[in-house]
């Protein structure tokens, strides 16, 4: 701040220094003319020159009490009057700006105060922890989030303060007030930054701590090759703590020596996978007569899933075969071909039969609209009481045989009830007995279903629907009874 301040002066006694170079030459009055000229070009410019116009205006005030004639001293002694009554109120209107915004510096730090006190920040972002670190790190991810967020919060403050610091120096005039918020500021940063250093300090001690307990409950001593758990499952760990790293404020050493040590697991890591795969090349007769009973076996399972049309059983069976190529030991690289044969086979006839049952589930769908629509043309055609009796015998058959959900089943038997009435009811009154008890059984199960319904409106309305078309059929049976 001090190296602007000084560039600043030496830019504007250069100025100063180039125009008295520029008027060496001229008349005294030609002079008070250029100063004065200079002098408003000063206040125009933002911010105001003000240093350059007061240096000048010394210049101009020794020439104008100089001897000079008075009808030419009389117009340019009136003008310099005026250009010094303008620097006035530039000058005024310059502090009055600088103490509104002391005044809003001051606002701001009472709010800083208040927040600090209150030790809360709002809308912190959440930390982003890989699963794989998890389970290791179970409780502790809470307390990390804690920590990091009181760091957060102290940085926030103190960029706060930084800012608001800077517009307090940019402030063009000298005041006691401007001293005043600047002692305040740096009281404020005396507390703000032995906080954020004692925050930061927490982070990178909760850091180091678990990455030296993971190295220490992760990593067998000595240099075999740990069954449990696998290296690829070691090395999302470490990348996992490795980006942990990056979210955490730490202090550079702690980061350092995190960074270190993870290297180091990772390095051990790739040793072990050396290791892993020298052994697997010793056993590699031993893993190919594996791979070519498990491919026998394989070849056997896809060929016994085509016979099967059950999605749940070639689920089920598919799970145990991969279960069984896991526990083997074979090559990895044709251990993951084997599973992916499985997976792929599975898949393919699994589609395959649910394409069938969609096939077989639209024809049979468009079995029950024809039906449906033949109870249409019964009651269009007014068909008599013979072909009705026909169509009532080979309904229940055709119910059965499409296998018509309980909706469909009543509005197909609503139909032909209706389409009973339309033509002609029977003229027996045992016949119309046995009708009105048909009739009362299906208003007893749609009333029934009706109130099962629940949510499902669509199917609700429908009951509601088929209940009053029944409720009205009865109505006529009855009253065909009377009679």
């Amino acid at each position: 701040m001090n190296q602007e301040r000084a560039k600043e002066k030496k830019t504007a006694s250069d100025a100063v220094l180039g125009w008295r170079e520029s008027v060496k030459e001229l008349q005294a009055a030609e002079k008070i003319e250029s100063a004065l000229c200079f002098m408003k070009k000063a206040l125009l410019e933002t911010p105001p020159r003000l240093r350059d116009f007061w240096e000048v205006k010394e210049t101009c005030y020794s020439l104008l009490k100089g001897e000079l004639r008075p009808e030419k001293k009389r117009p340019l002694w009136r003008e310099y009057q005026e250009v010094i009554e303008e620097a006035k109120s530039v000058k005024a209107r310059l502090e009055e700006q600088a103490l509104f915004s002391i005044e809003q510096v001051n606002l701001a730090l009472d709010a800083m105060d208040c927040r600090l006190l209150l030790g809360k920040a709002s809308g912190q972002k959440k930390l982003s922890v890989s699963k794989s670190i998890q389970p290791f790190l179970k409780n502790k991810i809470e307390v990390y989030a804690q920590a990091q967020q009181q760091v957060t919060f102290l940085d926030a403050l103190i960029h706060r303060l930084s800012t608001l610091k800077g517009e307090v120096l940019q402030a063009s005039t000298r005041s006691r007030g401007k001293t005043l918020v600047l002692d305040r500021m740096a009281a404020l940063g005396d507390t703000l930054y032995p906080a954020r250093k004692q925050a930061i300090d927490k982070v990178s001690a909760l850091f180091l701590e678990d990455v030296l307990f993971y190295a220490e409950n992760r990593f067998p001593k000595g240099e075999e090759v740990p069954i449990s758990p696998p290296l690829f499952r070691l090395r999302d760990q470490i990348r996992g703590l490795q980006a942990l790293s990056k979210q955490l404020t730490l202090s550079a050493k702690a980061f350092q020596a995190g960074r270190a040590q993870l290297n180091q697991l990772w390095k051990q890591v790739e040793t072990w996978n050396k290791m892993r795969l020298a052994d697997l090349k010793k056993k590699a007769p031993e893993l190919q007569e594996n791979f070519d009973i498990k491919k026998g076996e394989v070849t056997a399972f896809c060929d016994e899933i085509k016979q099967l049309s059950d999605v749940g059983e070639i689920q089920k069976k598919t799970q145990e075969m991969l279960f069984a190529i896991k526990k083997t030991e074979l090559d990895p690289a044709k251990g993951a071909a084997l599973r992916e044969q499985v997976e792929q086979t599975s898949q393919k006839i699994i589609q395959a039969n649910k394409d069938k049952i969609a096939r077989e589930t639209e024809k049979q769908r468009t079995r029950i609209e024809e039906t449906l629509s033949l109870c249409e043309t019964i009651i269009k055609n007014s068909a008599t009481h013979q072909e009705l009796e026909t169509f009532v015998k080979e309904a229940p058959t055709c119910l059965k045989e499409l296998k018509m959900s309980l909706s469909e089943a009543m509005v197909l038997k609503t139909a032909y009830f209706k389409a009973l009435c339309s033509a002609q009811l029977p003229s027996n009154h045992q016949s119309l007995e046995q009708l009105r008890e048909e009739v009362k059984k299906h208003v007893e199960v749609l009333r029934k279903e009706a109130g099962g319904s629940g949510f499902n409106f669509e199917l609700a309305m429908l009951y509601d629907n088929l209940l009053d078309q029944s409720k009205a059929i009865l109505d006529t049976v009855v009253a065909q009874l009377e009679k």
